[in-house]
């Protein structure tokens, strides 16, 4: 599996337009539904092959069908995989971070100038849809840990499955930002740190109140041992440096702070590693 974590939102059926609705319910209910590991490996393996390609993939040519399903009592919420729609908002973050001629070396021309016309027609029919997913690769941004609590936490560690997973009601993300948001204004931090909690509010802002919100470590679990996986306690770390924050002590904020920062570092110095 790639290294990398992702954010996942989870909407309840009717969040979703009466299409969508319609393919989502049959597809929760095929006697043959992958389950979210089977999910994420048939994502990661149509887009290896995308990459693959000659010349390379940089959007697919349809939207994909597969869904991560979540219940929650007799409710089912469905987070689409939405791997077009992923591609093409990239491209554009993409583009937008980097000068044209660097762009050009990273995406090639013809195949980028299609996707862009699709999601240009695609959104002049469809408008606005903001991805369920977002994904991060080597390492957890701090910032995706301030909506979970550490008794959110889902670890199986196995013979055939490692994984680490942490998941909330929608209600209760917005809130835990919201309060973070209070304390970084109030204790007057970096105000990249603060923009991005905001921006990761206005993420969630989007979505149904009923939805849950889940934090998957995918292939970075195996970038660590299992007692390092044992001992992860990023969102209590986060959640006391928020805290602290808010009662100014800095001096124990930025202990906290620093305990996810050094945590994170030897897996995201492999980004670099030849």
């Amino acid at each position: 599996m790639p290294y990398a974590a992702y954010l996942r939102v989870y909407e309840p059926l009717a969040a979703f337009p009466d299409a969508d609705r319609a393919r989502l319910a049959d597809y929760a209910e095929d006697a043959a539904v992958p389950n979210r590991s089977q999910v994420l490996a048939r994502e990661q393996a149509a887009s290896l092959a995308r990459t693959l390609a000659t010349p390379p993939v940089v959007a697919p040519v349809e939207e994909s069908s597969d869904a991560y399903l979540l219940r929650d009592g007799d409710s089912l919420l469905v987070c689409p995989v939405q791997d077009r729609l992923r591609c093409w908002v990239a491209i554009n973050e993409l583009q937008a971070s980097l000068p044209e001629t660097i762009t050009d070396a990273f995406l090639p021309p013809s195949p980028t100038g299609q996707a862009e016309f699709d999601y240009a027609f695609w959104q002049a029919d469809q408008g606005t849809a903001i991805p369920h997913i977002l994904t991060s690769t080597w390492h957890v941004p701090p910032r995706w840990f301030v909506p979970f609590r550490s008794s959110e936490r889902d670890l199986t560690i196995e013979q055939e499955q490692r994984s680490l997973v942490y998941r909330t009601r929608m209600v209760e993300a917005r809130r835990r930002l919201a309060r973070a948001a209070r304390a970084l204004r109030r204790g007057a931090v970096d105000g990249s740190v603060l923009e991005a909690v905001e921006d990761l509010g206005r993420w969630l802002e989007a979505f149904h109140p009923h939805a849950w919100i889940e934090l998957d470590y995918g292939g970075l679990v195996h970038c660590v041992s299992d007692e390092q996986l044992r001992a992860d306690d990023s969102p209590g770390d986060i959640a006391v440096a928020v805290a602290a924050i808010a009662d100014g002590d800095t001096p124990r904020a930025a202990q906290a702070y620093r305990r996810v920062i050094e945590r994170w570092e030897p897996v995201q110095a492999r980004e670099h590693a030849s």
